[in-house]
């Protein structure tokens, strides 16, 4: 009896897997997008679906795959992200001079380390209700040494004795 070969399911409605993205789409997209990438993917489907002049997608995990891939990608994506803090930092400088404080605190936080503008906790511990700590050392059972062990522990006891005295 012949094996039966599994069918290849049909592509999904409204999908053709035969369209390339190329790296320069990607990268367009990626800029376009400041590097987020589902937008990158909606962008690029929407720009694929019109120039084909029919329905295309491309999912944001196709496109991390690529980026993994291709150094070039890596690169430009990496860009993308620089740019977003560089964007960031003009906008925080900006709240600072206009003298918003949760601004200037978190600048300080994290800028003004060197300088003493860091965040301190302390811990309290306490005993039982909030009284003094009690510390407890158990007295070790000396009954099974005999009388040359026991001698030795008492140098050894004295000797720990003197030096944390010292």
């Amino acid at each position: 009896m012949a094996k039966k070969i599994p069918a290849i399911p049909a592509p999904k409605k409204g999908k053709h897997t035969n369209a390339k993205v190329t790296q320069e789409e990607i990268i367009q997209a990626l800029r376009q997008s400041g590097g987020i990438l589902s937008s990158a993917a909606a962008l690029l489907s929407k720009a694929k679906t019109e120039a084909l002049g029919r329905p295309f997608s491309i999912a944001r995990q196709s496109i991390t795959e690529r980026i993994k891939k291709d150094p070039g990608l890596t690169k430009v994506l990496e860009q993308c992200h620089e740019t977003n803090l560089d964007i960031a930092e003009l906008g925080l400088m900006k709240q600072i001079q206009e003298g918003n404080l949760t601004a200037i605190i978190f600048y300080l936080k994290c800028v003004g380390k060197n300088r003493g503008y860091i965040e301190r906790s302390a811990t309290e511990i306490t005993g039982k209700d909030g009284g003094p700590l009690e510390v407890s050392t158990p007295r070790p059972n000396l009954s099974a040494l005999n009388d040359e062990e026991l001698e030795n522990y008492a140098a050894l006891s004295a000797k720990a004795r003197s030096a944390s005295i010292a």
